[in-house]
C-alpha cells in the first residue's frame, strides 16, 4: 500500500484580563488522507494516483471563560473549513467516477454552563448552532443545525464518573430531504492511579444510533475504548 502522512499543527493562545475572564483563541489545521473505513456501505474507490482522496481542514475557535461565584461558563464562536475529495465508482463494471462533497464551510456559535454542582456533582448544559456558508456539490452533508448538550460528572476521591448526552436536530441532508434528528449518549470512567498514571474507558454511542459526522463518513455504532494516561 501507499505510505500517507498526517499533519496537524495548532496554536493555542490564552490571555486572563480579569481573575473571573477569559479569552482564548485556537487554531487547528489538518492535512491528511481520507479515512474510508468510516463510509457507508458500497464500493468506494480512488479514481486515481494523481485523483486520490485528499483531506484539509481549518477550524479556528474564539471564546470567553467565565468563573462566576465558582460558577463555570463558556461562550464561543468558530469557523471551519474542508476539503474532502471522494471518487464513487458508480457505475460498476464500467469504472465511471463522480465527484462528491468538494468542499464544505461553515461558522458555528455556542454557549456552556455548569447548571448545578452539588458536592462531587456536576451538572453542565450546553447549545451550539451550526450556520452552514457553502457545500460546493450541493451533495449530502449531515450537518445538524443545532445541538443541545447535557454532561453529568461525579467526582469522588480517584474515581470520576461521566454521562454525556446530546439531541442535534435541524440536519441539511440533500437537497431534497433532511436527515432525522437523533439523541447520543456516551459513558466514561476514570480512576487515577497516583499522581502521573489515570485509568480511563468509555463506552460511546450507547444507544447505538447509525449516524454521519460529515458527508459519508459514518460514525461508530455502539464502542468501548480503554486508555492509560501518564502525566511527568
Amino acid at each position: 500500500g501507499a505510505n500517507y502522512f498526517s499533519a496537524s499543527p495548532y496554536l493555542d493562545l490564552n490571555y486572563d484580563p480579569f481573575p473571573f475572564l477569559s479569552l482564548y483563541a485556537r487554531f487547528k489545521p489538518e492535512m491528511h488522507p481520507a479515512d474510508y473505513t468510516q463510509l457507508m456501505p458500497g464500493k468506494f474507490l480512488a479514481a486515481s494516483a494523481t485523483l486520490k482522496p485528499a483531506s484539509e481542514s481549518v477550524d479556528l475557535k474564539t471564546g470567553v471563560n467565565l468563573n462566576v461565584f465558582d460558577v463555570f461558563g463558556d461562550v464561543y464562536y468558530g469557523h471551519y473549513n474542508i476539503k474532502n475529495n471522494i471518487y464513487i465508482d458508480e457505475a460498476g463494471s464500467t469504472r465511471a467516477f463522480t465527484l462528491y462533497n468538494n468542499d464544505i464551510e461553515y461558522n458555528y456559535s455556542g454557549v456552556s454552563a455548569e447548571v448545578m454542582r452539588s458536592g462531587p456533582f456536576t451538572v453542565t448544559l450546553g447549545y451550539e448552532y451550526k450556520n452552514l456558508i457553502k457545500s460546493s456539490t450541493g451533495k449530502t452533508t449531515y450537518l445538524p443545525n443545532n445541538e443541545l448538550d447535557l454532561k453529568l460528572k461525579y467526582a469522588l476521591n480517584e474515581w470520576t464518573f461521566r454521562a454525556d448526552t446530546g439531541l442535534l436536530s435541524g440536519f441539511m441532508g440533500t437537497l431534497a430531504e433532511k436527515a432525522l434528528a437523533y439523541a447520543l449518549l456516551n459513558l466514561g470512567v476514570s480512576w487515577k492511579l497516583n499522581g502521573n498514571f489515570t485509568v480511563e474507558g468509555h463506552i460511546n454511542n450507547v444507544l447505538n444510533n447509525n449516524y454521519y459526522l460529515l458527508y459519508y463518513y459514518k460514525a461508530k455504532l455502539l464502542n468501548l475504548g480503554l486508555g492509560i494516561t501518564f502525566v511527568f
